[in-house]
């Protein structure tokens, strides 16, 4: 695996994986300023309005402050990323009133490398959505991985969820039902040289029963087997990184989350 390939790769599917699908939501708007691209969903959650990069062309205290003002001006909360590639502007973002988060390691493997028998461990089923109602059930699982649950995501994913379930969407989500109940859930950003893994949850009440690790594993066996990829890349929050660790994934750099202000919910997984 080359890594420095894999690194850019993982930073365009991360865009992706922000952007492609939210700038086609109805009131959703997306701004490519050449240094940064930035998502404004017109909905009151930093998960979905998103500025990603501070790429080689250079990025200015003017264009912190016009983007502090766009979504000042809307009443918007937004994050910004950057990616191991990026030009570091966190001293810049710090300046201009953001302030480091987060710090998200990008892990990557190649599948047919990877352990994924964990999903058959967890007495349960993998589901592939393919209705509206099954990404619902997708949506109410992820805003529940904030306290409170964030319900702008459940507003998204009900506008988004046609664009998601129709053939060819570059975006599937897997349900991990267990007596007929969504436990857990995950999602595939599919792109030309990389699957990238995103939205991984379970429900509050399931937690440390592995339903994540089988939900994790059930997406990537589809990945490889159904999609025939290669090599899937992922964001790993400290708590998440074991997991990704056991099934073979490996650190390729770190990916830093800013906010404009301190959030004011907080991840409840």
């Amino acid at each position: 695996m080359d890594q420095a390939f894999v690194v850019q790769w993982a930073q365009r599917n991360l865009r992706q994986h922000f952007v492609a699908l939210a700038s086609r939501v109805p009131g959703a708007t997306e701004h490519d300023e050449g240094a940064y691209v930035f998502i404004d969903t017109g909905l009151p959650s930093d998960s979905l309005n998103v500025v990603y990069g501070a790429r080689r062309l250079g990025l200015t205290s003017a264009d912190v402050a016009d983007v502090t003002a766009h979504f000042s001006d809307r009443g918007l909360p937004f994050s910004w990323w950057l990616g191991p590639s990026d030009l570091w502007a966190g001293d810049l973002l710090a300046e201009m009133g953001l302030r480091l988060v987060g710090n998200h390691a990008g892990m990557a493997g190649t599948l047919e490398a990877l352990a994924l028998d964990e999903a058959d461990a967890a007495g349960g089923e993998l589901r592939r959505v393919s209705r509206p109602a099954e990404v619902a059930a997708h949506a109410q699982l992820l805003a529940a991985n904030w306290s409170p649950p964030d319900e702008a995501i459940v507003d998204f994913y009900a506008r988004a969820a046609d664009l998601v379930v129709r053939p060819g969407s570059d975006r599937l989500l897997f349900l991990w039902r267990v007596r007929g109940e969504a436990v857990a859930t995950a999602e595939l950003c599919v792109s030309a040289y990389v699957t990238g893994l995103y939205a991984v949850a379970t429900r509050p009440d399931a937690r440390g029963r592995g339903h994540d690790a089988a939900v994790v594993g059930g997406a990537l066996r589809y990945a490889r087997d159904e999609l025939h990829a290669e090599t899937i890349v992922t964001l790993a929050t400290p708590q998440a990184r074991p997991l990704f660790v056991r099934l073979g994934l490996q650190a390729i750099g770190e990916f830093h989350e800013f906010l404009p202000e301190i959030r004011e919910r907080e991840r409840a997984g």
